[in-house]
């Protein structure tokens, strides 16, 4: 259970009505989401209130989230965002996440593609502590994300790294260990569509998740503000009785994060897999093979499109950014204005 906002210069809206580039969107330089352009969603900040914290002690704390841009049935890839062995939640059962710092693993980067296909995206956050995770498993876990990229670590990939150097035993419980968890936000599910009537609309700007309530939740009471809190209209005091986090929808280019794509899609192979071997090899192995049948794919949709109409010639472009820059080379004459390469 739980709702999501669009936040309108802080005022709360409809996910389902498109919103016009607000004053603050101007001042902060969002750019708006479009076909052929990069799109890149992350979190700004997490409120979370859980009643089964204990003052002055160590919680266990991971964020993850379960990403899918393609029309199956089949469950998302999941990539964790923070882990976090030593969280402290404040006497009112709430801890704030703004800054993800260095300490700990932490990547707030939910989704990026450099070129922007129109397709739609498909999110579920999970927040938990996680059950008595003793040391080692703390140290495999860490070992296993930070192996892999500078990028969030999907789960998938996890038990490859960390078993490249752990017991068996410890494998196993690394396994399971996500199955084994308590919610903090057992699930909060967000769809969002670029071009579809009568339902949530993918769009630039800042979204508010707020877990435990239902559509009677009284939204005109509450704004969201410049520092992605959730405060009362009236008394300006933070939001507390439930969790919350806010996720910002953006279109500019990060060449930092062009692998997250390539990534996923590594991850979705993993799991329906079943590999061994060297984890650093294995992911840049994996991640290499996506990429190129990422170009395959591109290059037979192409060929299925008319370059003569206006709303293929759009994918067709599209496509070509998503492309390799050695397999650009092969089809830019394909497309009307091709990208420069080297």
């Amino acid at each position: 259970m739980g709702v999501s906002y669009f936040s309108a210069n802080g005022k709360l809206g409809s996910m389902y009505k498109p919103h016009s580039v607000t004053e603050e969107e101007r001042t902060f330089n969002y750019q708006q989401v479009r076909i052929g352009e990069p799109l890149q969603v992350r979190y700004l900040r997490f409120l979370l209130h859980h009643e089964k914290a204990e003052l002055n002690k160590d919680e266990q704390v991971m964020v993850s989230t379960f990403i899918k841009n393609k029309e199956t049935k089949q469950a998302g890839a999941e990539a964790i965002n923070l882990f976090d062995p030593q969280a402290r939640f404040s006497k009112d059962k709430t801890l704030s996440i703004s800054d993800f710092g260095a300490q700990n693993y932490g990547h707030p980067l939910c989704y990026y593609t450099k070129s922007y296909l129109g397709e739609s995206l498909y999110f579920t956050a999970k927040i938990m502590e996680l059950d008595k995770v003793d040391r080692n498993l703390i140290d495999a876990i860490q070992k296993g994300v930070g192996s892999v990229a500078s990028l969030p670590a999907f789960t998938a990939f996890l038990p490859y790294a960390a078993g490249f150097s752990i017991g068996v035993k410890l494998f196993e419980e690394l396994v399971n260990l996500f199955d084994k968890d308590d919610p903090i936000i057992g699930r909060h599910n967000l769809d969002l569509y670029f071009d579809s009537q009568n339902s949530p609309r993918l769009q630039s700007g800042r979204i508010v998740c707020i877990d435990g309530v239902d559509d009677s939740f009284p939204e005109d009471n509450y704004e969201l503000t410049t520092e992605n809190i959730l405060v009362d209209c009236q008394t300006k005091k933070e939001y507390t009785d439930t969790s919350y986090f806010v996720l910002q929808v953006d279109a500019k280019q990060n060449e930092c994060l062009e692998s997250f794509d390539y990534f996923l899609g590594a991850a979705e192979l993993f799991q329906k897999t079943n590999r061994s071997g060297n984890p650093i090899e294995l992911v840049n192995s994996v991640t290499s093979l996506c990429q190129s049948y990422n170009d395959v794919k591109a290059i037979s949709k192409i060929n299925s499109l008319n370059p003569n109409d206006e709303k293929d010639k759009e994918i067709i472009d599209a496509l070509y950014k998503s492309m390799s820059p050695e397999v650009q080379r092969f089809i830019k004459d394909k497309v009307s204005e091709p990208a420069t390469v080297s």
